[in-house]
């Protein structure tokens, strides 16, 4: 299955001209120039702090292309593979399912020995988490400086990794939620391994991990299911997180309405349409006239669009959801 979906993503056409960022990356693009020049000058820009004209450069960027170019060459900037031994700051992603009929709280936190002992098989230098799981507005507070500071250190001192200030936020639910929190962790890396060899070891104790963590936050009066995602780079972390939330978010959405409407007799089909930084999905069934559940997959500046239409086309048909119709974006002015 293959969606009819265009990016719905818009750009201004007034940028700040003397903006540096920006136009080393469009001479980059023009020209097709490796990015080394371009990661140098981030990278200097916060050495000195200058977070403000980065972020101007990234959010005011003419088009896509230039986006995702500032984008990959800041990750590269906080991610060096010139240093051959470094500390690599890294972050679980773990999408929390929960359903309860009253309001509940949890306190987002797992045993620090259990954490330790899934991950020593691994056999990564100076491997150390924190045992609390931290929110998505927590990890937005840590800037692109703060992150390059740590990524070129050589190695990180237990009292200058970034969670020891930290306190983790309570989840509050009522009703059916889907929540993002992320255990962070860090360790020495070669330039060769980087983070695959972790990743790689996740697959073999990520059941473990799992049942540990609906362990850990078991309470009464809620059902709570974990899904805890490989690690991945910190300055990664809020956009793969967040991709993996959307996705579980919608199929439990989708899910639960489908089956009510199949166990009565009906049959549900999907409207789809792109949205000015959204894709729309929109569940019917054959006699309604209107839509049972609107639902909207927010789409970050950064995002790999054909990637996320693959993740929803494989979804959609995992439901058996075959007629799917579209419809034009309306009530958007994307003029600047």
């Amino acid at each position: 299955m293959t969606l009819n979906l265009s990016d719905p993503r818009r750009y201004s056409k007034i940028y700040p001209e003397g903006n540096l960022l920006i136009n080393q990356a469009l001479e980059d693009l023009k020209l097709k120039n490796d990015n080394q020049l371009m990661v140098a000058l981030i990278s200097d820009l916060l050495k000195q702090q200058q977070d403000q004209l980065l972020s101007v450069a990234y959010n005011l960027s003419p088009n896509q292309d230039c986006a995702n170019y500032i984008w990959q060459s800041l990750h590269r900037a906080l991610n060096p593979i010139e240093i051959t031994m470094k500390s690599q700051l890294l972050a679980l992603p773990v999408v929390i399912v929960i359903g309860s009929k009253q309001q509940i709280q949890l306190n987002p936190v797992i045993d620090l020995s259990i954490l330790q002992q899934l991950f020593s098989a691994s056999n990564f230098a100076q491997l150390s988490f924190s045992p609390q799981l931290f929110s998505p507005e927590q990890i937005a507070k840590f800037t692109p400086s703060q992150l390059w500071n740590w990524s070129n250190q050589a190695q990180l001192e237990n009292q200058q990794l970034p969670w020891n200030n930290l306190t983790s936020l309570p989840i509050i639910n009522l009703g059916e939620g889907v929540h993002l929190r992320f255990i962070l962790g860090s360790c020495l890396v070669t330039q060769e391994e980087g983070l695959s060899i972790l990743s790689s070891y996740f697959e073999q104790i990520s059941l473990q991990l799992m049942q540990q963590l609906n362990q850990s936050l078991a309470t009464d009066n809620a059902t709570i299911f974990s899904l805890p995602f490989a690690p991945c780079a910190l300055s990664l972390a809020l956009v793969t997180g967040e991709c993996y939330r959307q996705e579980i978010a919608i199929s439990v959405a989708l899910s639960n309405n489908i089956r009510q409407l199949r166990l009565m007799g009906k049959n549900p089909y999907l409207k789809l349409s792109s949205q000015k930084n959204n894709i729309q999905i929109e569940l019917w069934e054959n006699s309604g006239d209107k839509a049972i559940e609107i639902l909207l997959w927010h789409l970050h500046p950064s995002d790999d669009f054909k990637r996320i239409c693959e993740i929803l086309a494989k979804l959609f048909a995992d439901m058996q959801l075959t007629r799917i119709e579209y419809y034009f974006e309306h009530e958007h002015n994307y003029e600047n």
